[in-house]
């Protein structure tokens, strides 16, 4: 018997962003669009050991499509451009051989869809809420021995005025090991702190 083949966890993720995209239709949605800055890192670990890392910040922006739930409840996907990466004096020899040395800039277009809750603020709003992140590597023929692409989990928070206005706080947590050789132990995923303003229309 063939062994039944199984789609990739992006698919499914997508499917979730499709199904989002489709219920706009029924709802009142804004556009929105965000800039902030991005505090990235990659948690390394070499041979069972952490390596130090520092980290780095970055200009981060994107375009964000808000759509009304029943109650107060909505759906926020997203798609941004999110500089990744580390800096670290402390790498193992092997970074160095794959081309990677101290630096490791990792661009990548994150696709987050974020299911949120609004408190309500006299006239104002908080939001809270998670989600699933696919991360798509731009700058993938750089590091030919990296893995590509990402998925991770985000959560967020932000404040909210009415004339559309935010200034938003979020984490995303990279689930997927990104280093070039696992069998030596090798681990590496990705995280990044974000605070972006943004104003939908």
């Amino acid at each position: 018997m063939k062994p039944k083949r199984t789609l990739p966890i992006q698919h499914y993720l997508l499917l979730i962003i499709i199904c989002s995209f489709t219920t706009a239709h029924a709802q009142k949605p804004h556009i929105g669009v965000k800039l902030g800055a991005a505090f990235s890192n990659i948690s390394v670990k070499a041979a069972g050991q952490a390596v130090n890392t520092n980290t780095k910040i970055s200009v981060t922006f994107g375009v964000f499509l808000h759509i009304p739930l029943k109650g107060r409840f909505s759906i926020r996907p997203s798609v941004e451009y999110v500089p990744k990466g580390t800096r670290s004096s402390d790498f193992p020899g092997y970074a160095t051989v794959y081309g990677w040395g101290r630096n490791i800039p990792f661009y990548y277009i994150d696709i987050p869809v974020n299911f949120l809750y609004e408190f309500p603020l006299k006239k104002n709003k908080v939001l809270v809420g998670s989600g699933p992140v696919i991360s798509f590597l731009l700058n993938k023929n750089d590091y030919d021995s990296h893995t590509g692409n990402d998925i991770g989990v985000n959560v967020m928070t932000g404040y909210e005025w009415p004339i559309g206005a935010s200034i938003c706080l979020n984490y995303t947590q990279g689930l997927k090991n990104i280093a070039p050789n696992k069998s030596y132990g090798g681990n590496m995923k990705n995280h990044y702190f974000g605070l972006t303003i943004g104003y939908w229309f």
